[in-house]
Parts: C-alpha cells; sequence; structure tokens
C-alpha cells in the first residue's frame, strides 16, 4: 500500500482548515491503493490551538515518526498561509529523500526556495487527482 503524509496548515486557520480536511477526505477515497496520514487523518493528530506545550511537542513527534514510515508528502498551500509546521515537515521529508507533491491553491507562486524543495507540483484538485492516479497505477 502507498502510504502519503497529508501535510495541511492548521494552525493558521482552524476551522477552514478541517473544512478542507473533509474536502481531501472525499479526494482520498477515490484512490484504495493509497493509505493517508496527517492532519487528523488516519491515528495523526490535529494540534488544536488550546493543547499544553508538552503535548504539541509530543503530537510533533508522533508526526515526524509517521512521516518516516510514508512514500510520499502532500503539500497543501495557498501560498498565503505557510506556517512553520508544514515546512518543518517539508524540509524533514526533504531530507529523508521523500518524494514531495505540493497542491498550489494559488497560481503564482513566489518563493523559489519552496519551489526547489518539492518534487511535483499541482494547482488544481483536478491535477493532484491525476498524479495521484498516475502514482497509484505505478505502486503495484
Amino acid at each position: 500500500m502507498l502510504k502519503i503524509y497529508f501535510a495541511l496548515p492548521i494552525d493558521i486557520n482552524p476551522d477552514k482548515a478541517l473544512k478542507r480536511i473533509e474536502e481531501f477526505k472525499k479526494i482520498f477515497t477515490k484512490f484504495p491503493k493509497i493509505e493517508v496520514y496527517g492532519a487528523g487523518l488516519n491515528d495523526s493528530p490535529i494540534i488544536p490551538p488550546n493543547t499544553t506545550w508538552t503535548q504539541q511537542r509530543l503530537i510533533v513527534a508522533y508526526d515526524l515518526r509517521i512521516i518516516r514510515q510514508c512514500d510520499i508528502l502532500l503539500i497543501v498551500t495557498d501560498n498565503k498561509t505557510f506556517c512553520a509546521g508544514t515546512f518543518m515537515e517539508l524540509e524533514y521529508a526533504r531530507q529523508l529523500g521523500i518524494y514531495t507533491i505540493m497542491l498550489s491553491l494559488s497560481k503564482n507562486i513566489k518563493n523559489i526556495f519552496l519551489l526547489t524543495m518539492v518534487d511535483r507540483i499541482a494547482y488544481s484538485i483536478k491535477e493532484l487527482e491525476e498524479i495521484l492516479e498516475e502514482i497509484s497505477k505505478l505502486w503495484i
């Protein structure tokens, strides 16, 4: 089974992020060969705003262990809200050599550094679905 870690900036706007997670759950169900972790999916917790420092650290440590077990990192950004946690996950995956896909919800990416850190960029949900379809066919 192909394992993807789904990184979404939750701490910027939790309500909007939770709605977006529900949208992505529907997308991921189209791909039975793909198992998705992160951002509240499967056993991955979400760090709510009222958690203690210790709880936050434990959740982050858990997330990093899960990323190590995944084949792909999928990052979602609108290029306005790119939180530090998502960037940390991106850098960690890069160090591990994990293939990285970024879904940019904005066509205008000005961050050259960010562009150099990802392997593939999708600019729409449709394009992301095509990439996931292609990858899931390769993953036997």
